[in-house]
């Protein structure tokens, strides 16, 4: 049995959640209509294919008003932010 020392280089790169800072917006809908999570976020073109949005809690959109909304950003590569909007 032999063997041989082979250098290799690791690359380590940062996770998504340090790369990436998406920004949340303002999102209109109509009373009972369901709001979809990207659209409450300005930079989603620019970040990762792949990447999947979602709120934290389902919003409620039975009357008018404001509603604050938490979407949670989930990258590729599993690493997470959470956006207010």
């Amino acid at each position: 049995k032999s063997s041989e020392e082979v250098p290799v280089i690791v690359k380590v790169v940062a996770p998504d959640e340090d790369k990436y800072t998406p920004a949340g917006k303002t999102q209109t809908v109509k009373p009972n209509e369901t709001p979809q999570a990207v659209n409450s976020i300005e930079s989603a073109s620019s970040l990762p294919e792949g990447t999947q949005y979602a709120f934290k809690a389902p919003v409620n959109t039975s009357s008018e008003g404001d509603k604050s909304a938490v979407v949670v950003v989930t990258y590729p590569d599993g690493t997470r932010d959470e956006v207010p909007v």
